[in-house]
């Protein structure tokens, strides 16, 4: 007979304090070059050397990289300053995450609520700004949060959903099954018999629900086709995750012929 099985390493990122400090003497570095160039504008439109559009636009590129590169340097300085180094490591069984010289390690059942609260704009694959973090809430009420500053927020969230889904979705059906509500966002709440989205309650039976660009959409029955009730932003809602799995396992029961379709289409193709 085997033994139980051993946990198998998914992720592991590292922050150094070191870190923040070569980033600000970077972005100071950065910051007095771009503050050179301006200056050396500047000597050149009191020769007569540069005049008119070119030396606007110019300056003013000068001006806006000299704030953008203090205020990236200011940041890192802080945390440099405040932060401590940190270690993620997700296994499949759970993680560890140490802050400084202390370690939490949790299981997954012991995850209550995950929210994938980083957002970030991107070009070819590339960030150009990313703000906000994913959000770990514990059983024992300990809250961990994952952003940019610890790398890729995407990477992070595509690992730790399913993991997230599946115990969230558990842990939100013996909640129902107790008759106790479910609070996702403050405008959306999970009942034993269906939904209330803002001051809309639906039934399983009428049920649609759709995530789509960062938005969570909730939709009811009417006639032959669902009707946007409310849609969310994800990074505001608990356990999106969760409520797509509960919904999966509750659609034979209320919704047979979605069921049933769905089917079809899969054996079609």
């Amino acid at each position: 007979m085997s033994g139980p099985s051993r946990a198998r390493l998914l992720y592991h990122v590292s922050v150094r304090r070191g870190a923040y400090v070569r980033g600000f003497l970077l972005m100071l570095l950065a910051g007095l070059a771009a503050a050179g160039a301006w200056l050396a504008l500047r000597e050149a439109a009191a020769r007569a050397l540069v005049d008119g559009i070119v030396l606007d636009v110019g300056m003013l590129i000068a001006i806006v990289l000299t704030g953008w590169f203090a205020i990236r340097a200011v940041v890192n300085l802080v945390r440099a300053l405040f932060r401590r180094s940190e270690s993620i490591t997700i296994f499949n069984k759970g993680f560890l995450w140490q802050i400084g010289k202390t370690q939490y390690r949790y299981k997954w059942g012991q995850l209550v609520a995950f929210r994938e609260g980083a957002r970030g704009l991107y070009l070819f694959d590339r960030p150009l700004l990313r703000w906000g973090a994913h959000r770990l809430k514990m059983a024992d009420d300990r809250v961990f949060q994952f952003g940019a500053r610890h790398g890729d927020p995407r990477e992070f969230a595509y690992i730790v959903r399913p993991y997230a889904a599946h115990v969230t979705s558990i842990l939100m059906g013996r909640r129902l099954r107790a008759d106790r509500p479910v609070r996702l966002h403050p405008a959306l709440t999970i009942y034993p018999r269906g939904i209330e989205a803002g001051s809309t309650e639906i039934h399983w039976a009428d049920l649609n629900v759709k995530v789509k660009r960062g938005r969570l959409t909730i939709q009811k029955r009417a006639g032959g086709d669902f009707r946007t009730v409310r849609r969310y932003p994800i990074a505001r809602v608990d356990n999106v995750g969760g409520l797509l799995e509960l919904l999966k396992s509750l659609l034979p029961q209320y919704q047979p012929e979605r069921l049933r379709s769905r089917q079809a289409r899969s054996s079609a193709a």
